[in-house]
């Protein structure tokens, strides 16, 4: 699934190793599979992704935060 999520652009998702959210998943992946009803599925993959988008974005702020600093804590500039 992961390989799917990439190549259409999307970050790749973790599903969780607790029992309720593997159960979920395999409960949305049959429902799919047997019914034909994707949306379960595709909600709940939708909630990781977005999880991963906000965990991303926390990262690369934390990071131009700490560059911003470094910057002013050094002469990086005089090297451009």
């Amino acid at each position: 699934m992961n390989f799917e999520l990439v190549k259409h652009g999307y970050l790749i998702i973790n599903i969780q190793p607790d029992k309720d959210s593997r159960t979920a998943y395999m409960k949305a992946l049959r429902v799919a599979q047997v019914k034909k009803q994707n949306d379960e599925f595709l909600n709940l993959v939708a909630d990781y992704e977005e999880f991963e988008l906000n965990d991303r974005i926390q990262l690369l702020t934390r990071i131009e935060k700490e560059r911003k600093i470094a910057a002013k804590q050094t002469r990086l500039d005089d090297f451009k």
